[in-house]
């Protein structure tokens, strides 16, 4: 029995306990004392709650901001803090995940064995890391967290893709032992695929505490289309990561938003583009040689290249890939606009030359609008 099904039974036993004995000394009194500790019981309960939904939302919002320094980074991970204590006993006791499937599939990594991954695909957000999740599925040396089951959803990439374990506190918070067991412990290589880790400087930190080891594959793409695709999918949603509807839906306003009237949640989709900026705070956790970076467009163009690749920094036999392309994509209500298209590309003109240094190539593909 792990701690989670401890604690599960140790408050069953505690409220059994409670409520009978307030029936037993409440005899001839009515119902006035049982309902009473009750009323108070869950009073207390949607309290501590609250509070600490207020500051899981809060720590969402600095991950999605990309808000966190290296001063703070270490504190955020929570682990030593009482916010942090206290937060990992509630996401013990209240694991959000009670669908049927869920219970199912979480019955299933208790009964069977479970390691921490080998690899890990990072990012980029809205880069074309569905794809290749879905495509390196393919190699039977390679398996995709198959025990992880996030919700229902329209399709298999919103069900079972993302873990986001470094991302989300209420996932963090249950430890590495609820992370391994997403993975089996079998011969195959075992990896994952959270796009969302990429641009966040708390993942960065996360992940080098619990799979300092691990291999990083890293997708990118032309940050001017990138920033366009998630708008469109925002737009799509109907709100703004943090669960906030978005204000506009045109893209012109929105860069508006986020140059010209300083809102913070507009620039943080702009600034997910920076990749250098988050390629050097990964490499202040991991050493260059366990990164390993592509090129979307390139992947599209010559995808079994850009496989093969893989498969030499994974160590594993290379393998004919059927190409899958566009797992998660959309159509656009209208395309990008030449003007839009330009504003971005002088923003992140600066950026693009410091990857490309870092890189040691020019990335052509990303040179049209």
């Amino acid at each position: 029995m792990n701690k989670e099904h401890l604690l599960r039974a140790i408050i069953i036993l505690l409220s059994v306990l409670l409520i009978a004995g307030s029936f037993k000394f409440s005899s001839g009194a009515g119902l006035m004392l049982p309902v009473t500790v009750s009323f108070f019981c869950f009073l207390i309960f949607i309290v501590f709650e609250a509070y600490l939904r207020i500051q899981h939302n809060i720590d969402r919002l600095k991950i999605q901001l990309g808000g966190s320094t290296v001063e703070n980074v270490k504190s955020a991970s929570g682990k030593n803090t009482i916010n942090g204590i206290l937060k990992k006993t509630y996401y013990f006791l209240m694991p959000p995940e009670t669908l049927p499937m869920e219970i199912f599939l979480s019955l299933k990594r208790k009964l069977t064995k479970g390691r921490l991954p080998d690899f890990i695909i990072i990012g980029a957000v809205k880069a074309g890391t569905s794809s290749l999740w879905k495509n390196l599925k393919q190699h039977p040396d390679i398996q995709m967290a198959s025990k992880f089951l996030n919700r229902p959803g329209k399709n298999e990439i919103e069900r079972r893709k993302e873990v986001n374990f470094f991302t989300f506190d209420y996932r963090w918070y249950r430890g590495k032992t609820w992370y391994a067991s997403m993975f089996d412990d079998n011969e195959k290589l075992q990896g994952e695929a959270s796009p969302k880790y990429f641009h966040s400087q708390i993942c960065h930190q996360r992940m080098h505490e619990t799979v300092p080891g691990a291999k990083l594959i890293l997708l990118l793409r032309d940050p001017v289309k990138r920033a366009f695709s998630e708008f469109n999918h925002m737009v799509e949603r109907k709100k703004l990561y943090g669960g906030e509807k978005i204000p506009t839906e045109n893209f012109s306003e929105f860069l508006d938003m986020a140059f010209c009237r300083g809102d913070e949640k507009a620039f943080a989709l702009i600034k997910r583009g920076f990749y250098i900026d988050q390629i050097e705070s990964l490499l202040k956790y991991y050493p260059r040689n366990q990164l390993l970076v592509l090129i979307s467009e390139q992947m599209n163009q010559n995808p079994q290249e850009a496989y093969d690749r893989v498969f030499d920094f994974l160590q594993v036999k290379k393998i004919t890939i059927r190409h899958i392309k566009g797992v998660n994509s959309r159509s656009y209500r209208e395309p990008l606009s030449i003007d839009d298209g330009k504003r971005l590309k002088e923003i992140y003109a600066t950026y693009n030359e410091r990857l490309f240094a870092y890189l040691g190539y020019k990335i052509k593909e990303w040179e049209k609008i």
